[in-house]
């Protein structure tokens, strides 16, 4: 496994991720949150924000909606690697809400601890 440099939690941010795909399209239907880069700067570690609960039988972690913080959304409970070219430009209208920065820190050390 590469190498990660964690990204401080006021680094990180959302990119639509180009290699999921939407039916037989190659767009990016719901974008990642960007937490992490690997050493060798090719690749971003990222968690999927997606709106529903669960995947499969697992569940994903509640947070608000980083479009609009009276919604809400859900960030898969994995990290991911992606190659830098997968992952498009930073969505700008796209925030965090500050309380979910506990969870995202609970994702990311639960990960790391395996």
């Amino acid at each position: 496994m590469k190498k990660i440099k964690r990204l401080k939690s006021t680094e990180w941010h959302f990119r639509r991720n180009k290699k999921r795909k939407k039916n037989d399209q190659k767009i990016g239907s719901h974008p990642s949150l960007i937490v992490g880069e690997s050493e060798d700067g090719g690749s971003y570690v990222n968690i999927g924000l997606t709106h529903s609960p669960k995947r499969g039988h697992h569940k994903n972690i509640k947070i608000h909606d980083p479009q609009d913080w009276s919604k809400e959304s859900y960030l898969r409970d994995d990290l991911r690697i992606d190659s830098k070219e997968y992952l498009s430009e930073v969505l700008k209208d796209y925030k965090l809400c500050p309380e979910d920065i506990e969870k995202i820190w609970a994702i990311i050390n639960k990960k790391n601890s395996h």
